[in-house]
């Protein structure tokens, strides 16, 4: 069975995080076929792009003439208006230079990306890139550390209308993401929330996968969701578990592969599995990069995170 690792938008675009790696490492040393995916890089590699700009500085143009058109506008209408407004100029000028931008935090020889006024300027215009896709989504707020509407993540009809194209940035990109890991006939999918800006776009990919992959498992784990589902029970837990088949508290690594060999078995697990606590590093395999997009990382070089050990040494922080 071909397994599926997702590491969710949005964060930070610049290097791989390490859970899906050390998760890839473990399962392939364990003979499981692993895919994984960096949908964080991939979805705003699609997002930064002229075309895609330039498609949102109209639905913004759409959005705004819409609400001129009232004779008058309520208070929600009124700060749509305000977020519509106040990005006119980002949605005229971002899309004609983001792609030089893009270069600029890609640029191999370092001559561009070390030179402060094509580094300002490049930040700058990927600065108004994402005020453009914020308010064309607005109420949305988006940048490379959070994802924030007014109501998110407060219930899961909430959660779900979130996850709606009309509200979601990330919908074109998760679209093509759930064809491709239907081409690769992925048995079982696991998302790794690692922080909470991942939370409401990686619940959105999950409904969508509920939707068109309705034979595939789909198991959530990760620091974030760990600390939001610790919280929960009864109905709140059952309604926060409601895109997915099971979740993976603590370090994912021996439980993940107890849940892929259930599923192998045709078994369904479901609810919450306990990972365990604390994991001895030296007794996992090193982290495996292989089969990311590691070409398309917002920075001049690659550079492959190193963590000596996993959360507080005295165990005593929330993390």
């Amino acid at each position: 069975m071909k397994v599926a690792l997702i590491y969710p938008p949005t964060c930070d675009p610049t290097a791989p995080y390490l859970s899906v790696p050390m998760l890839t490492g473990y399962l392939r040393a364990h003979g499981v076929d692993i895919l994984p995916i960096d949908a964080n890089v991939e979805a705003y590699d699609r997002l930064l792009r002229r075309g895609a700009l330039a498609e949102l500085a109209q639905r913004l143009k759409r959005r705004l003439a819409r609400l001129e058109r009232k004779a008058a506008l309520n208070h929600v209408e009124q700060l749509a208006y305000t977020a519509l407004w106040q990005a006119r100029d980002d949605a005229r000028n971002v899309p004609g230079v983001i792609e030089d931008a893009v270069a600029v935090l890609r640029d191999r020889s370092g001559a561009r990306f070390f030179d402060p006024v094509q580094y300002e300027t490049a930040v700058t215009t990927v600065e108004s890139a994402l005020r453009l896709i914020s308010a064309a989504f607005t109420p949305l707020s988006l940048d490379f550390t959070a994802y924030r509407t007014p109501f998110a993540l407060l219930t899961i009809q909430e959660i779900e209308a979130n996850a709606h194209p009309e509200r979601n940035p990330f919908h074109a990109y998760f679209q093509e993401l759930c064809a491709s890991l239907a081409q690769e006939q992925v048995g079982l999918i696991g998302i790794s929330i690692a922080f909470p800006g991942q939370s409401q776009p990686a619940y959105a990919l999950a409904f969508m996968i509920r939707r068109q992959l309705p034979g595939v498992h789909i198991t959530v784990g990760g620091p974030a969701i760990t600390q939001i589902l610790l919280r929960l029970k009864g109905t709140a837990l059952t309604n926060a578990l409601k895109p997915f088949h099971s979740a993976v508290l603590f370090e994912g690594e021996h439980a993940l592969l107890d849940v892929i060999r259930g599923v192998e078995r045709g078994e369904h697990p479901t609810g919450i599995i306990y990972g365990t606590h604390a994991t001895d590093l030296s007794t996992l395999p090193a982290p495996d990069f292989e089969a990311l997009p590691l070409e398309k990382y917002f920075a001049p070089a690659l550079v492959l995170p190193y963590d000596p050990t996993r959360g507080c040494y005295w165990g005593k922080c929330a993390f």
